[in-house]
Formats: C-alpha cells, structure tokens, sequence
C-alpha cells in the first residue's frame, strides 16, 4: 500500500495541478497555459488510476494468498484427523506412536500459522481443534475435520467461517490479510475522497462561469473515485477562467481565482500527504511488532524442541560416543580371537 501511494506519484501531480492553475492566472486567455492546464488535469487524473490500480494489486494479492492458505489449512485439518486415527491404533511406546506424535506436533505448528488455536489433547495422543477466537470454532474432532471456507465482501475484505459458522482468526496470517485487507478498504475511500473532492471543486467552479468563447463552462473531469477518474475536456479553451456573464476572450480570471481558493480550501494535497503518513507510521508499528513476534515465536520453537525433539548436540555427542565404544568393542573381539586362534595353534 506505501509503495502504490508513493510511486504513483499522485501527490506530486496534485501540487503540479494547482501549479498551472496559479502560472494561468498571470495570462488567463494563453492558449499553452490553457493546455497546460487540461494535460497537468489528465495526468492527475492518471495518477489517480494508478493509484487504484496498485491497491487493487493488493488487495487480489492478499485475498490469493489468503484462499491458498485456507486450503492449506483443510489439507492439514484432514492430515489431523488421520493422525489421530492412527495415534489410537498405535501401541504405547512404539516408534509409530513417536512418529505420529512428531507429525501431530509438526501439523499443529503449521495450522497455527494461519490462525490461532485451542487444542485439547486425549491421553492416548489424539488431539481436538479449534480455529479462531470469540468463539473458537471445532475444526478437528477425532478422526473428522471440518471446513474452513473464506469469502469476499463488496469492499474486498474477508470473512472466514468454519463448516458455515463465522470465524475471526484471532492471529495467524489469515489475520493479517483480514486486518490489511482492512486498512486497505479505508485507505481506498480515503483516497476515492480525495480524487471525488478535486473533480467536484473543479467541476463547480467551471459551472459557475465561461469559457473563453463566452459560453457556460463544462466539466472537465468525470468519474467519482481514483479509479473512474478521468478528463472529458478536449481543449483549453473550455476552460471557464472568467465569470458567468463575461464576454467572449475575457481577461477576467475571478472565476478562476474562485477555483484555486476552492481547492486551496479542500487540501487535496494535504489530505494525500496525510494518507500516506498514517501508511508509513503503520508500517513502522508493523514492523516493530513482526520483530517482537519474531522472538517470541523463536522462543516458543525452542520450548518445543526442548520438550518433544531431540537436542542435535547431545545426540551427537552420544553417537560419537557410543561409535568410539563399538571400535573399542570391536578391537577387544578381534584380540581375543586372535589369542583364541593362538591357543589353538599351540595345542596342535
């Protein structure tokens, strides 16, 4: 989202409209400042788009991956419940079981990656889940999974329910899309406001005066959000520089003066610059945050290993150990057959 604000260049492009707009007023019957003005209006118009092309990009983004990991998380769903048919089959103590138990363990950890979970484990290993909080929902039950299904609203943000009961994931990256498909709807109004307000001011103030063959002025812009936005002028000399009433090839440039104190009352740059520092400021938190998680994920990891892994180190110290045993085992066989072979020899 701070990359499609920044790059498209839509601020720039609104300073640079309001820009022709003042270097019109010094010569308001100029035909090239006149022009200058209609094409700084397309390619405002342009940034718009861009714009809204860009967050488009994120939102199909974030919503692809987030159906990718909704599957994901029905595989292992029915990977769980295998799991746990299999656990109540195993023997106690058997390299099965262990192995089951490692796999459920590994199965768990991935599901919770997408969302946060509530687990209650059976004494013969088996496991139930649930996804999601406020309330969790059962998702593995036994040998049964459920569903986990994901669906689109009309802004582009997502929901998720669980065999058809509506779930909030709670953490996990399904939350994170959900919270940033979020920001992006608002951002996207915000940005819509913006590109509605500038076509709105500009389209008033044409109304309200001439153009420089004395006629009423027309709009030059049409759409109501960035994406729609786009110049329906042809030509510089439609724009209404002077007062209604004025004659045709009128040097009076109060209408237009009208229109730079509108706009300069409207901000639109302003309201940009303030879009883009609340994206950046979040940006900034995110990271933070994905930081401190980080450690605490790490934390949690070792935890694990501690209590159901295997310590690499001390394994292989013990494997060297135990190989230096089996060598020196190996060395006193071999002497003793050699003194055995020995002996035999001299009783012959």
């Amino acid at each position: 989202m701070e990359s499609a604000l920044e790059q498209s260049g839509v601020f720039t492009a609104v300073v640079e409209f309001e820009a022709v707009l003042q270097q019109l007023s010094s010569d308001p019957v100029d035909p090239s400042r006149r022009a200058a003005v209609v094409a700084e209006a397309s390619t405002l118009a342009n940034k718009f788009n861009i714009t809204a092309s860009g967050f488009d990009a994120v939102g199909d983004g974030l919503r692809f991956d987030a159906e990718a990991e909704v599957n994901d998380a029905n595989i292992i769903g029915a990977e769980l419940a295998r799991v746990n048919l299999r656990l109540t089959r195993a023997g106690s103590g058997s390299s099965d079981r262990a192995a089951l138990l490692d796999q459920r363990d590994q199965l768990l950890e991935r599901l919770g990656g997408f969302s946060s979970l509530t687990t209650s484990f059976a004494a013969d290993g088996t496991v139930a889940v649930s996804l999601g909080s406020n309330p969790p929902r059962s998702f593995v039950q036994g040998g049964t999974a459920g569903t986990l299904t994901s669906a689109t609203a009309a802004d582009g943000t997502l929901s998720f329910a669980v065999d058809g009961q509506a779930m909030t994931p709670g953490s996990g990256s399904l939350e994170g899309a959900s919270l940033a498909l979020t920001e992006l709807a608002s951002l996207r109004q915000r940005l819509d406001t913006v590109a509605a307000g500038i076509a709105d001011t500009v389209n008033n103030a044409q109304a309200a005066g001439v153009a420089l063959d004395g006629t009423q002025g027309q709009p030059i812009f049409a759409g109501t959000t960035a994406g729609t936005l786009r110049v329906v002028m042809t030509g510089g000399a439609g724009l209404a520089t002077a007062p209604a009433g004025a004659a045709a090839g009128s040097r009076d440039d109060s209408n237009l003066n009208a229109l730079r104190q509108s706009l300069s009352a409207l901000d639109p740059a302003q309201q940009l610059n303030g879009v883009l520092f609340d994206v950046s400021s979040k940006v900034a938190g995110r990271a933070v945050t994905q930081s401190a998680l980080d450690t605490i994920a790490t934390s949690a990891r070792i935890s694990l290993e501690q209590q159901s892994g295997v310590d690499l180190d001390t394994e292989a110290a013990n494997l060297i150990r135990f190989q230096q045993a089996f060598q020196a085992s190996g060395r006193a066989m071999q002497a003793a057959s050699d003194i055995f072979d020995t002996l035999l020899g001299i009783g012959r």
